[in-house]
């Protein structure tokens, strides 16, 4: 993903978005790159090394107006506010440090979240911290907090995965996908212009045999592709892919079991065999309900059996 978002145009279409609201005001030829690794001393003295994973500078007419950061998770971190309080923090000291640069100018730093559970732990500081019992409430009134400032791709909704017209529209409208499989929208418009950081992206995140064969095929990753075409090839390649996974299972388990019931009742183990393996891709659990229309109870009956053993 760091490869991905490094791109100047992704880095502005995906904090336009989240800024601006799609209003592109942070131009790709504004940005400027700055090298991700700093460094800080320890507790003990020590000199240590943070890296982030996407750092630039947002210049103008000379000036730099912000230092802009972008860190990409597919997990949820409770001490992420501690790493986006420490990065920084780092990025300020390096301005007092500068002694070439008098003008200060604002650090503002982006989690962008892609996993499929809701983001709902430790948005703060303050939730991060536990107070004293003692006396707790009267050290609460002098401290500062400091929040995250976080992209959850998993509660995006139509008009924010339509906010975004780079290359990270498609990754979008794929996570999107991901998450609502039982819900069919227009193909999104426009054109792929980078083809291979684009293919390593919906590989590391979906596995090679995901990745549309035109994202990867003629000129070697070279020249620009329709993105609608592109993404009904990826949508194809992850139903078909449930479809054999569930069948696979089914078959297997049926064999076992010795399951000959009738149409009625192989209709309902497949489906079962839908629910668990899209449970074993990370779907969220209302997703699968919609995946399978049925009874939400019954589908926690199967979850929770299959997770027992």
């Amino acid at each position: 993903m760091r490869q991905f978002t490094s791109r100047n145009d992704v880095f502005c279409d995906v904090l336009n978005a989240k800024i601006f609201r799609g209003k592109q005001v942070i131009k790709p030829s504004e940005l400027e790159r700055v090298d991700p690794k700093g460094l800080f001393y320890d507790l003990e003295g020590r000199m240590r090394e943070l890296e982030r994973d996407v750092v630039k500078f947002w210049r103008k007419g000379g000036v730099i107006l912000s230092l802009l950061g972008l860190e990409s998770q597919t997990q949820i971190d409770p001490d992420m506010v501690f790493r986006m309080f420490a990065y920084d923090g780092l990025a300020y000291r390096e301005q007092l440090l500068n002694k070439e640069e008098t003008r200060r100018f604002p650090v503002v730093s982006f989690v962008l979240y892609y996993g499929t559970t809701p983001w709902t732990r430790n948005l703060t500081l303050r939730e991060a911290v536990e107070f004293p019992q003692q006396d707790g409430e009267a050290l609460a009134k002098y401290f500062n907090d400091y929040a995250l400032n976080l992209i959850d791709m998993t509660k995006f909704e139509r008009e924010d995965v339509e906010l975004y017209s780079s290359d990270f529209r498609f990754f979008s409208e794929s996570h999107y996908f991901r998450m609502h499989p039982d819900i069919r929208v227009p193909t999104p418009p426009g054109v792929i212009t980078d083809r291979r950081t684009t293919a390593d992206v919906v590989a590391a995140v979906y596995g090679n045999e995901a990745v549309p064969e035109m994202l990867k095929t003629k000129n070697n990753y070279q020249g620009e592709i329709a993105m609608s075409a592109a993404f009904a090839d990826l949508v194809e390649k992850l139903e078909k892919r449930g479809e054999e996974r569930g069948e696979k299972r089914g078959e297997k388990r049926g064999e076992k079991r010795g399951e000959k019931r009738g149409e009625k009742r192989g209709i309902i183990l497949g489906k079962r065999e839908v629910a668990l393996q899209l449970k074993a891709d990370n779907y969220p659990f209302d997703a699968i309900v919609r995946a399978v229309k049925l009874d939400p109870q019954i589908v926690q009956a199967w979850l929770q059996e299959e997770g027992g053993k």
